[in-house]
């Protein structure tokens, strides 16, 4: 609240006096007409100033760029309200499915992008590829949206930026030389379109996740938008981490596992992008340059994977090849009676089968793979006696007494040195051993010993 001040009454008397000049001018003037002013004349206008005040504009405080703080905290404040109303929405929709029983049909929509340039400021990003998968805990990956984008130029300047970031990441090129749609508006509305093919779509488009940074994809679809003319509806971009979180704090309370203890833990499952180098799940162009890691489409496929590889078997639903898991992929290993969720894989290695079973045929195929073992196994004359149900504890035990035929555990083990290694007979030596003193480095030697043996000091005692 500004400070209030009791006016002055030579100011008040300048202003008066000279109404129409500046204040620093009819202050100038003022003074020499108040100081040859009487006492009883001045009475005048301090009576006027007794209960005369005036507000002091309180200064505002800025920051070491020079922006308000107050206007710092209005941002603060909005994006603090943004991102509770972002939370509380994805937890409707998720304890909404919870209730009705349909949280496995839920779709929800990832997306990845890519692109060549940003401004200097980071604002915009300029569009190079977008990917959009369709995704149910049910039904897994259900469709697939993809494009490559030429915008035709990138921002003047940025020729160099935008080379090098494409030799770099998804080594698309420099426009105008690179494959892919030019009409952006098209490929806006085709993203609106696949949204609604794949869910049910009211008067408000769902929301689109990413484990991207969010500014990059609102960017790049708003640069896709802005030949729309404000026509369309703006796509809502959340992120990816949010959501997994709160599914799985979910499935872990439907399923009776131990859910999350922070949203840390499921972070570092995405983080970790264990189908990262995952083959057939890029599109064309990126498979054939061999950098599919890179790829929007592979993106939104691997978070599809991930996510269902800790949410289906908390409730207890099959995985598809194709769908849930990577095509080629061995779905006994994604088989568990339990959920494989473990807060202890963010500082132990992951062990992919927590249940599994061992057969005469898991030994069939370990031969094959390994074909020294069968000799191995047969010298040392030990079978698998085990249990068709093993635990990973019990596995362990096993390997460690079966190191012998495990190729990988004997890469580990030391062996020992022999005894005979470390006593070397090397025997006595009287004399110098006899060279061949006719020519060439026995010539030589044997001169060198012969003045050795005649001359003093050192040679003396070496002669001796």
């Amino acid at each position: 609240m500004p400070k209030s001040k009791k006016a002055s009454p030579f100011m008040t008397f300048a202003k008066e006096r000279y109404p129409n000049l500046p204040i620093n001018v009819a202050v100038s003037k003022a003074g020499k007409e108040w100081e040859s002013m009487s006492k009883e004349k001045r009475e005048k206008y301090v009576e006027k100033c007794k209960n005369t005040l005036f507000m002091v504009p309180k200064r505002e405080l800025l920051t070491s760029q020079g922006v308000p703080i107050s206007f710092v905290e209005k941002e603060k404040q909005e994006l603090i309200k943004k991102e509770y109303s972002m939370k509380t929405e994805i937890e409707d929709i998720v304890i909404s499915g919870r209730d009705t029983g349909n949280l496995a049909d839920i779709t929800f929509n990832f997306i990845s992008v890519n692109y060549f340039s940003q401004t200097a400021d980071g604002s915009i990003y300029t569009p190079a590829e977008i990917g959009i998968s369709a995704y149910s805990l049910r039904d897994g990956v259900k469709n697939r949206y993809h494009s490559l984008v030429n915008p035709l130029t990138v921002p003047y300047g940025h020729a160099f930026e935008t080379k090098t970031h494409s030799e770099r990441t998804h080594q698309l090129g420099v426009p105008p030389d690179v494959q892919g749609e030019t009409n952006l508006k098209k490929l806006y509305l085709n993203c609106l379109e696949f949204i609604r093919e794949n869910n049910e779509c009211g008067s408000e488009y769902p929301p689109l996740f990413t484990h991207q940074d969010e500014k990059i994809v609102k960017s790049v679809l708003e640069v896709l938008r802005s030949d729309c003319y404000d026509e369309e509806p703006v796509l809502r971009v959340y992120p990816l981490r949010e959501l997994f979180f709160i599914l799985k704090r979910t499935t872990s309370e439907i399923g009776e596992t131990k859910p999350p203890e922070s949203k840390h833990i499921t972070n570092a499952y995405l983080d970790k992008d264990v189908y990262e180098y995952q083959v057939n799940i890029a599109c064309d162009f990126h498979e054939k340059k061999d950098c599919a890691k890179y790829c929007a489409l592979s993106c939104v496929t691997r978070w599809a994977y991930t996510l269902s590889d800790h949410l289906c078997k908390d409730l207890a639903l099959d995985m598809e090849p194709g769908h849930h898991i990577p095509k080629d992929a061995d779905c006994m290993s994604y088989t568990f009676s339990e959920s494989n969720f473990d807060s202890s894989v963010v500082t132990q290695p992951k062990i992919e089968r927590e249940h599994f079973n061992i057969s005469k045929s898991t030994s069939l195929s370990t031969i094959e793979h390994f074909p020294s073992l069968k000799d191995s196994k047969k010298k040392s004359g030990r079978t698998n006696n085990m249990d068709n149900t093993m635990t990973t504890n019990s596995l362990c035990d096993h390997f460690d007494n079966e190191s012998s035929s495990n190729p990988w555990m004997r890469r580990k083990i030391s062996r020992r040195p022999a005894e005979e290694s470390f006593s070397i007979d090397i025997g006595e030596c009287d004399e110098f051993p006899r060279i061949p003193s006719s020519s060439g480095r026995g010539l030589l030697f044997s001169r060198v010993v012969e003045e050795a043996k005649t001359s003093r000091g050192r040679g003396l005692a070496f002669g001796d």
